[in-house]
């Protein structure tokens, strides 16, 4: 994918946050389907989406560990609410 053309516009993450976005989406509406599960369509998206960001953080801060804690904190409130 030619993404050039976002380096000057300040949106060169944009083609990460849309494909976390859509495998959020597509885990969710499956996870819908299913009457007893506890996390659907927004609670994904919303997690991949934290996550990307957080390993995007991690990888310009040039820590290992920060984006694996705050996914994981991030998934474990949003499992529980």
């Amino acid at each position: 994918m030619d993404t050039g053309f976002l380096q000057g516009n300040g949106i060169e993450a944009l083609p990460q946050f849309l494909t976390s976005l859509a495998i959020g989406l597509l885990i969710g509406l499956e996870r819908e389907r299913n009457p007893s599960a506890k996390a659907g369509l927004r609670t994904f998206a919303l997690v991949t989406v934290f996550g990307t960001l957080m390993a995007m953080l991690s990888s310009k801060t040039g820590s290992s560990t920060t984006g694996g804690r705050s996914v994981r904190a991030i998934s474990i409130l949003a499992m529980n609410s």
